[in-house]
This record gives C-alpha cells, structure tokens and sequence, in this order.
C-alpha cells in the first residue's frame, strides 16, 4: 500500500504539472510544464523513499513491489478500457 501510494502521489504532482497548460499555441509551455512536472516527480519519489526506507520497520522490498506493481497496472488497464471502447462503438456502427 505505501509503495502504491507514493506512485499515485507522485502521478499526480506530476499530471497537475502536465495539465496546467493546453492548445496549440501553448505548446512550448506544454513542453516545459511537463519537462518541469518530470523532474518534481523524480525528486519526489526519490524523497518519498529516501525518507521511507530511515524507517526500520517497514520490509523495503514489499514497498518497492508495491510500487511497480501500481506503475505497471496502467497497461491492463489502458488495453482493457481501449478494448470496452471500441465494443462499444461497434455496437453503435451498425
């Protein structure tokens, strides 16, 4: 759970970053906002385990699995969610 938290802490911090900006004539504050978002979540995440593995009881392999396992359910999730919207709009078509 600690490990999967600290990977949606630092998804947020940086999408806030990512979508602070839109529109094409924007573009170049789109880059750095998220050149910028980048390097706080980096940091952020470094701090979060930094300051996380000073603490004696907590197994840091378990927080560190923890968290590849958050980053990594993205993927199922985008492949299942793509594949409910294109049913979906096969069944609109015809």
């Amino acid at each position: 759970v600690t490990g999967g938290t600290i990977s949606v802490l630092t998804n947020l911090v940086f999408a806030y970053y990512s979508f602070r900006f839109s529109g094409a004539s924007k573009n170049q504050e789109v880059l750095n906002s998220m050149r910028k978002g980048n390097k706080v979540k980096l940091l952020l995440t470094a701090v979060c385990f930094a300051l996380l593995f000073q603490i004696p009881f907590y197994k840091n392999i378990e927080v560190i699995i923890g968290y590849c396992f958050v980053m990594l359910m993205q993927y199922p999730i985008l492949i299942l969610a793509n594949r409910t919207r294109q049913r979906s709009m096969a069944q609109t078509d015809f």
